[in-house]
């Protein structure tokens, strides 16, 4: 699992760390229907770690360095989570799949190749949202309008 963020500097002897939101879920979606709250969970950096609940949305709040990895484990499984330094632009396959997957969808390799579960993927999305328009990638390798916007809207971009 990758978690996407972009860090802030306050001067050029501090670094704010990310707050990344960690959700987890049934499904994809952003009801709280979905959610799976006071769930157990353990975050290991290192030497470090740091275990606790699932707020009532399903969230797991922790901060994470840009490149480091830390290993989230729940349910008897173990995800690593890493903070990308930004994230592809939303116009490309690529930003659209990341954008997909940092929303639990399955779009595949996040790469500029457009299969079948990549298309499925952006379907199930556009659907979720209740867009009028539903229809995969096109062939220009990009998607509408509205999805791309619906998509910068939920990822909080």
């Amino acid at each position: 699992m990758t978690v996407a963020t972009n860090v802030a500097r306050n001067s050029p002897n501090t670094v704010v760390l990310p707050a990344v939101k960690v959700y987890l879920r049934h499904y994809p979606g952003a009801d709280t229907a979905g959610a799976i709250a006071n769930t157990p969970f353990a975050l290991r950096a290192g030497t470090t770690s740091v275990s606790g609940n699932t707020d009532g949305d399903g969230m797991v709040p922790t901060r994470i360095p840009v490149g480091q990895t830390v290993t989230l484990e729940v349910f008897g499984s173990q995800y690593d989570l890493r903070v990308l330094p930004g994230i592809e632009d939303i116009a490309t396959v690529k930003g659209a799949k990341r954008r997909l997957l940092m929303l639990g969808y399955r779009p595949g390799a996040v790469d500029a190749t457009i299969a079948l579960e990549a298309d499925l993927s952006l379907l199930k999305f556009q659907a979720d949202q209740a867009l009028a328009d539903l229809r995969g990638f096109d062939n220009t390798q990009a998607v509408n309008t509205a999805t791309r916007d619906q998509l910068r809207t939920v990822v909080g971009e």
